[in-house]
């Protein structure tokens, strides 16, 4: 029984890495349409003033989405790291 339960999250864990990865890949999927159509009469390469509505907030729910990975990180580094500390 006890396999069973570590089967389960373990097979949790691989779905949500999988499902992480496929956002970081439709991220970049939609931030290639600004790398095409680049204007540099509309402002700096990767600057705000040079994107589209649509761009800028895809290109801000990327930086969220990298920031959310960075807490969860630091989350299960704690937890992992306090496990082995305590035990």
């Amino acid at each position: 029984m006890k396999y069973i339960i570590m089967f389960k999250y373990l097979f949790a864990f691989i779905v949500l890495v999988l499902l992480d990865i496929g956002i970081f890949i439709l991220f970049g999927l939609a931030l290639m349409s600004y790398d095409d159509f680049y204007d540099e009469t509309k402002g700096a390469y990767w600057s705000l003033e040079s994107m589209t509505l649509s761009e800028q907030l895809i290109y801000i729910g990327f930086n969220v989405w990298l920031g959310i990975n960075v807490l969860v990180l630091f989350i299960l580094t704690y937890k992992i790291a306090k496990y082995w500390l305590c035990k």
